[in-house]
């Protein structure tokens, strides 16, 4: 790093420094190839349409297409097992790319199942803009683009792990329908999958290669939470626990530019400037009929907004999320045709069949061929605005940039005429030969780059939240690109780099039986040439090993090897093993890495040669501070399902088992453990000083006595299986803060259980999406397991009605239930209102006359209903939905209680409980008219009352704890 470069960083803030981190993922991306495997699952959030960027469209291309194909090229290969050995089953198919790297929006083309020989083949009309999935039953696949040189594709299988667990909320319930992602952490390019939670708040995902990950759920009234140092292979469970609401919504509305017309149909999506789409799930909508769309379920702080559709051209904003909901314009420029002419300056600069790829501002390719004239026209029309445009093969290089892309700005214009004057191209040639001095045919080369430590140090400071360490390694990696393919040698050992920008430039040099090496070039002027003569290739070698951590085989680890002229890595299988082949003999450092972890490298000095490969190389990863320990209430009992996490990394939780007990890794620094059981009132903060590590902690947590409530229950008529009820126990008689606990519980097979239900007298309710609820009283005894026997929901009354906006417009979507607001955190209720705004529910009667509605980006509207004239009358009813606003809560001072919890109430009764950030701050959005109330949690100053109006926005709740 220059004096210039160090200066210059030194004058960015700690949130720049953070968000260029993540984006060094390109630095080490050729590192993790096998690491990008797609579970393919596609249950979408919050509508179906989000999923538009990511999915695999059915549609196979045309008849006349497919006519088009017969005088085209062949894409063939083989589908191979981990051990190289070719499997039958494997489903390959072909896509076509729309969009580029990372992101791949595709287009499915062609698709064939491999046999015993593991080939499979398309035909394609030519190589460049095509991308290969493959897939089977037993194991992980992924995606390979086609390459340009035309070489035999190999496409290997990696073993399949599996990883699975819960999505809670603030209070430790379960919560259905989120959206849970495995996306890329810093030098990984796995893509990003995803899949959905049950009613349980159960998630799983299969087949998923070995190796770091990033674990991320989302949901539409709750801040996203991540979980980023996560080893798939290692690791078979892991938790999320929602802390925060989601912020006010993003509402807009798409149209024209040119015509001012809405636009239906338009992807919206939200990213955070770090991430990229495709190996980050963005959160993702669609526009109606009038053009609009919200979304919901987003963090504070500066969001990407990408907008775009087939027809029209793309928008890209930066967007800040707040406490206040924000209405956008979007506007789309019509989509340009875009054609010109090369002029040479030299002789023989082209003779046309040159191909060119042009990326537009949205990410989008298209191609075309340069005719003799040197006129050219791309094969679709693309977005206005910056694009660039690349020579494929490097048939000669853009004059202006003295290589072979070409950075220009497309004009908002029915079509853009260019002109580009190109040079010839610099060339780099050489010749490849054995030991023997034969020639060697069929070698790849690909532009790369040296690995360095400094991608081990940032991604330890990074999980270590050291940004003073991340400073300083920064300013070199930042402008490393993606791995290429070069050139392939002939069939006399010959090869020819071209068209690339003068200076120098890192290939490595690839073959089966061949020892790989890294050649540093010099690439000289354009029009000159650089002969680097005969580059010998010994024969290969390899090495393999193991690698463990804490005495147990460590899955998913990165194994570097490297020496002064050749450089490679795998990642540990299901037994911690290893294997790098094809490595010129010499002296490596065989290095094991943990992307995201705080600890484990580990490094040995092998010498390899052609009759002494190196075997049993063993790399012991170092495990560091783990804290083990038992959760007990007040006598000493075990507590199971007691939640376990570390403050300031909100989200990611353990539980502790049916014996109490829990093991958690942490980094090497002073940590808070927050342990909770139930909901936020049995809850304690445990220091853990990085000077200690304790054998085991103890830590006991106040637990009322309890009782355990079982039944069989179904719907009526018929005696109908119901998926699940929920439950509401009222504790009566009872103190006067005594409080309600409401859980959603799977009923399988029409069993039911509840454990840790309040003793004493407590009123017992039982509610089903549909049905009129069950009311019982009991006196409950410490320890008691209570048969409520068979208990038979009956359906109740209907009610027809429609939801309406403020200014009478119908809201579709809107989620329509009997109870009370909080239950919509518990479940999905199935009654929705349609497109045009009309709904009907069953199961009124007077215990079930309290009616709650809520859409994304309103208000949750409360409504007592009158019996039996509302569900007689001939009108529907009308609910009428408002905007609602933003309750913001500031706490200054030093004494802020440990646990930093804010509770919302209304009625005595607790709606949402969230915790405030690192500046004192916290938010209750799209909150109805009426009055509030807002408390900390372990704090002595009484609560504030909020009283939200028609047309409030934004009402500040200030709190001076003072001095602690």
């Amino acid at each position: 790093m220059t004096g210039m470069q160090r200066r210059r960083h030194q004058a960015l803030s700690w949130l720049v420094g953070l968000l260029v981190l993540v984006a060094l993922s390109a630095a080490v991306t050729w590192m993790l190839n096998k690491g990008g495997r797609v579970s393919e699952t596609s249950r979408p959030w919050p509508v179906k349409a989000a999923d538009l960027a990511m999915a695999e469209p059915p549609r196979l291309i045309n008849d006349v297409e497919r006519a088009d194909l017969s005088d085209g090229v062949l894409v063939q290969g083989l589908v191979v097992t981990p051990n190289d050995l070719p499997v039958a089953g494997a489903t390959v198919a072909l896509y076509r790319l729309v969009t580029g790297w990372p992101e791949w929006r595709r287009e499915r083309v062609d698709e064939a199942i491999t046999r015993d020989d593991g080939a499979f083949q398309f035909r394609c009309p030519h190589l460049h803009g095509f991308l290969v999935w493959y897939d089977h039953p037993e194991y992980a696949g992924g995606y390979e683009e086609v390459s340009q040189l035309g070489d035999e594709m190999r496409l290997r299988l990696s073993p399949g792990f599996e990883i699975e667990g819960f999505v809670l909320n603030d209070v430790g319930a379960p919560v259905p329908n989120a959206r849970v992602s495995i996306e890329s952490v810093l030098g990984e390019q796995r893509r990003a999958s995803h899949t959905q939670t049950s009613a349980d708040g159960s998630y799983r995902f299969s087949r998923l290669a070995a190796g770091p990950a990033r674990l991320v759920a989302r949901h539409a009234t709750w801040q996203p939470v991540r979980a980023s140092a996560l080893v798939i292979g290692d690791r078979k469970r892991a938790d999320l626990r929602f802390d925060r609401p989601s912020m006010s919504p993003l509402r807009g509305r798409v149209l024209s530019t040119s015509t001012q017309a809405p636009i239906a149909g338009a992807l919206v999506q939200v990213i955070p400037l770090s991430d990229s789409i495709g190996l980050s799930d963005p959160i993702a909508t669609t526009t109606d009929a009038n053009g609009t769309f919200l979304l919901g379920g987003l963090p504070s702080g500066s969001m990407r907004l990408w907008v775009r559709h087939d027809d029209y051209g793309v928008s890209r904003s930066t967007q800040t999320i707040g406490a206040s909901g924000n209405d956008v314009a979007i506007e789309l420029p019509d989509l340009t045709r875009v054609a010109g002419v090369l002029q040479g300056v030299g002789p023989d600069v082209f003779t046309g069949g040159e191909t060119l790829m042009m990326r537009d501002a949205g990410n989008a390719l298209a191609f075309t061929t340069v005719q003799a004239d040197g006129s050219f026209t791309f094969d679709r029309a693309v977005s206005p605005g910056p694009a660039d445009i690349r020579v494929l093969g490097g048939a000669f290089s853009f004059r202006s940039m003295k290589a072979t892309v070409w950075n220009t700005v497309l004009e908002e214009a029915p079509a853009n005429e260019l002109e580009i004057k190109v040079v010839p191209a610099a060339v780099v040639r050489g010749r490849l030969v054995n030991a023997n001095g034969e020639p060697v045919e069929d070698v790849v080369l690909t532009r790369t780059q040296w690995l360095v430590d400094t991608v081990a140090v940032l991604g330890n400071a990074a999980w270590m939240m050291d940004f003073g360490k991340v400073g300083d390694g920064l300013m070199q990696l930042v402008d490393v690109v993606r791995d290429e393919p070069l050139a392939r040698s002939a069939a006399d050992g010959t090869f020819e780099i071209r068209g690339y920008r003068r200076g120098g430039m890192v290939a490595r040099v690839a073959c089966a039986g061949c020892g790989s090496r890294l050649l540093n070039m010099q690439v000289p002027d354009p029009g000159k040439t650089a002969d680097l003569g005969d580059i010998v290739l010994a024969p290969g070698c390899s090495i393999s090993g193991r690698v463990v951590r804490g005495g147990r085989p460590f899955v998913g680890a990165t194994v570097t090897v490297i020496s002064d002229s050749c450089q490679s890595l795998a990642i540990t299988d299901g037994d911690g093993r290893f294997m790098v082949k094809d490595l010129e003999p010499g002296e490596y450092e065989v290095k094991g890495r943990l992307s995201d972890r705080p600890t484990g490298q580990n490094m040995q000095v092998v010498t390899v040669g052609l009759d002494s490969p190196v075997r049993d190389v063993m790399i012991s990863l170092d495990v560091g501070r783990v804290v083990g320990g038992i959760i007990q209430d007040m006598n000493g009992q075990p507590l199971a399902g007691a939640l376990i996490s570390i403050r300031g990394r909100p989200g990611q939780v353990i539980s502790s088992r049916s014996d109490g007990r829990f093991n958690m890794e942490l980094p090497d620094r002073d940590v808070e453990l927050v342990v909770s059981y139930g909901d936020r009132t049995q809850q304690k903060i445990v220091p853990v000083p990085a000077s200690s590590s304790p054998d085991e902690l103890t830590i006991a947590l106040d637990r009322p006595p309890s009782a355990t409530l079982v039944a069989r229950i179904a719907g009526l008529p018929g005696r109908r299986a119901v998926p699940g009820v929920l439950l509401r126990l009222t504790e009566l008689g009872g103190t006067a803060d005594a409080g309600v606990q409401t859980r959603y519980i799977d009923t399988l097979g029409g069993d039911f259980r509840r454990d840790q239900v309040p003793t004493g007298r407590v009123k017992i309710e039982i509610w089903s999406d549909g049905y009129a609820p069950l009311q019982l009283e009991r006196e409950l005894q410490a320890d008691e397991e209570l048969d409520l026997g068979e208990i038979l929901l009956a359906p109740g009354a209907s009610l027809r009605g429609i939801v309406q906006d403020m200014d009478g417009n119908a809201v579709s979507g809107a989620m329509v239930l009997l109870g009370a607001e909080t239950d919509f955190d518990l479940f999905v209720p199935s009654v929705r209102s349609g497109p045009d705004g009309m709904f009907t529910i069953q199961g009124v009667t007077s215990q079930s006359r309290h009616m709650i509605v809520r859409a994304p980006g309103f208000a949750a509207q409360s409504v007592d209903l009158e019996l039996p004239r509302d569900v007689l009358s001939p009108d529907p009813f009308v609910v009428r939905l408002g905007r609602g606003a933003t309750i913001e809560v500031v706490v200054t001072g030093d004494g802020i209680p440990e646990d930093r919890v804010v509770y919302l109430r209304r009625n005595n009764a607790l709606l949402q409980s969230t915790v405030l950030d690192e500046r004192g701050k916290a938010w209750f959005s799209n909150r109805g008219v009426g009055r509030y109330s807002v408390s900390l949690l372990g704090s002595s100053l009484p609560a504030e009352v909020v009283d939200v109006k028609h047309g409030d926005a934004v009402l500040p709740v200030r709190f001076d704890v003072g001095s602690k």
